[in-house]
């Protein structure tokens, strides 16, 4: 018999064995009453759900919160009047037909949790309707955690890395505890699960209102100026430059959070065995790591396929709203070629900056062993790393100079890039959607390429080349930042599609459903005639 080498692991690291281990045994469900829904012409719905999705750029892990969202205010907008109950069922029926849930799986009585959760949101909405927006945002994604419990294990892995990340760092800014736990645990959710605002409030109102999930209608809005006043801080928090630099910090440790949990997750029988063997740990931890980086490159082509996708369809609709109708007004004809540059050349762009990607290598892979055996069996050093994030620092002389230079950089990159547009033939308007698309078109790439980088546990040097490319296309990034912030707020092609397209299609699909269910229903009246 070998004896196997293992070593005491952190209680950090055993709460998180521990906690997936107790879900796993109670993953089976009892309910035998299940909800079958009508899919005779679901592939409809699934397409659609697919084409707006290339509109919505999010994850692909915030596609289905954010359907749940949208499902939920379309049918509070089309009729006021609507129960929870048919809101419920509607919720139920779009994520089964987009195949965001699986058919004849929903428990029965899921719908009259789903409607005592819209009935808390409407009680509160009523009585404070600028809370409309985060309110759907938090209600989304506490209904969403009902359909899919698993969804708690990012919380419980974002509970542990908060533990060791207070045991480890030492945060000197002069901050209150409760505004520093409340930063640390936001940047940890954001960077490690990658939870959006919605998902994030959603678990921080649970913390400071532990019965949140239970509340009844009148029992909620007892609570709402004690969780408006909450909200107000967790804008002010996650809106603050403090927050984006913790981010930053916080972001390199996530790497080992996130093989771990893999682990743990595809070995839930074994995996405390496995983490207590540093020999069996190291062969696991290269296992997910090869498969992650794989998947990084599937997650790279993707987001370059939806990002192409939402150019086109956006930059198609620029071209019939915005510029032939200016060319035809002020010209009396139409400029094909500036057209065809400003389809193009954003294109283009992304699959340039898309083939420039690369993925980690084997020497990041042994960085994060080292990380992950730091978690495990508490590797870290003794005494904890302090870090300021410089909230009081005065900006100097060189920052000034630096500012200006890059004000004047602004300045001349983007017009000499407007004379050389204006000289073969560009007006006013395309030029400036030409801006705006190879702008969006940088800032995609950016993000592109952070998803190919979410693994690095450092940050790689750049060559000169990459350098100078960087200086060129920042001011086009600064735009893009600005014009995606300005269509977040309103996404006019979004708002278009959810009310005029979504809400008719999505009711024709239940109505011809329905239709479906009745023939099948006559069907078997002739079916069961007795002979006679």
């Amino acid at each position: 018999m070998v004896l196997m080498d293992t070593k005491a692991i952190t209680p950090e690291a055993q709460y998180l064995v521990d906690s997936y281990q107790n879900y796993f045994d109670k993953k089976t469900s009892n309910s035998t009453n299940t909800i079958k829904v009508g899919q005779a012409f679901g592939a409809v719905a699934l397409f659609y759900e697919r084409f707006r999705n290339t509109l919505d750029f999010k994850g692909t892990h915030l596609l289905r919160r954010s359907a749940i969202e949208r499902i939920i205010r379309r049918k509070l907008w089309e009729k006021k009047s609507i129960t929870s109950d048919n809101v419920a069922l509607s919720v139920i029926k779009e994520l089964t037909w987009a195949h965001y849930i699986q058919n004849n799986t929903v428990a029965g009585d899921t719908i009259d949790q789903i409607a005592k959760i819209l009935d808390k949101y409407r009680a509160l909405y009523s009585h404070a309707p600028k809370l409309k927006e985060v309110l759907l945002g938090i209600i989304s994604s506490e209904i969403e955690e009902l359909l899919d419990p698993s969804l708690f294990f990012n919380e419980i892995l974002s509970d542990s890395m908060f533990v060791w990340f207070k045991k480890n760092f030492n945060w000197q800014d002069e901050l209150d505890d409760e505004t520093k736990d409340l930063h640390i645990y936001m940047a940890i959710e954001r960077s490690l699960p990658k939870s959006d605002r919605a998902r994030i409030y959603f678990h921080l109102v649970r913390r400071r209102f532990p019965n949140f999930s239970s509340l009844d209608a009148h029992s909620a809005s007892k609570i709402l100026p004690d969780l408006t006043k909450l909200l107000e801080k967790f804008d002010t928090i996650f809106d603050s430059p403090a927050h984006l630099k913790l981010f930053r910090i916080i972001q390199k440790h996530n790497p080992a959070f996130q093989v771990l949990k893999e682990i743990v997750e595809q070995n839930p029988d074994q995996a405390k065995q496995i983490i207590s063997n540093p020999s069996l740990l190291e062969k696991e931890i290269e296992k997910v790591c090869d498969s992650r980086y794989d998947q990084i490159g599937q997650n790279i082509r993707v987001g370059i396929v939806r990002s192409i996708i939402y150019i086109f369809v956006t930059k198609i609709a620029a071209i019939f709203i915005i510029e032939i109708p200016y060319e035809i007004l002020m010209t009396g004809k139409i400029n094909t070629l500036s057209s065809s540059i400003n389809l193009i050349a954003p294109i283009f762009l992304m699959l340039l900056v898309g083939s420039a990607i690369k993925k980690p290598d084997e020497d990041n892979t042994k960085r994060i062993n080292k990380m992950v055996e730091g978690f495990v069996y508490g590797k870290s050093p003794d005494e904890k790393q302090t870090f300021s994030l410089d909230l009081q620092r005065k900006r100097g002389t060189l920052y000034r100079i630096f500012a200006s230079f890059y004000a004047f950089l602004f300045v001349i990159i983007l017009g000499t890039v407007a004379y050389i547009l204006s000289q073969i033939g560009f007006n006013l308007v395309s030029i400036f959607v030409f801006f705006a698309f190879i702008s969006l078109v940088t800032l995609f790439g950016l993000r592109v390429r952070f998803t190919a980088t979410e693994m690095d546990v450092e940050e790689k040097d750049t060559g000169f080349v990459s350098h100078m490319l960087t200086n060129l296309t920042l001011p086009f990034l600064d735009l893009g930042v600005l014009l995606s912030k300005g269509l977040n707020s309103l996404n006019f092609v979004s708002l278009l599609m959810d009310f005029l397209i979504e809400g008719p299609i999505k009711n024709l699909i239940s109505v011809f459903n329905e239709w479906s269910q009745f023939v099948k229903e006559k069907e078997k009246e002739y079916i069961e005639v007795p002979s006679s």
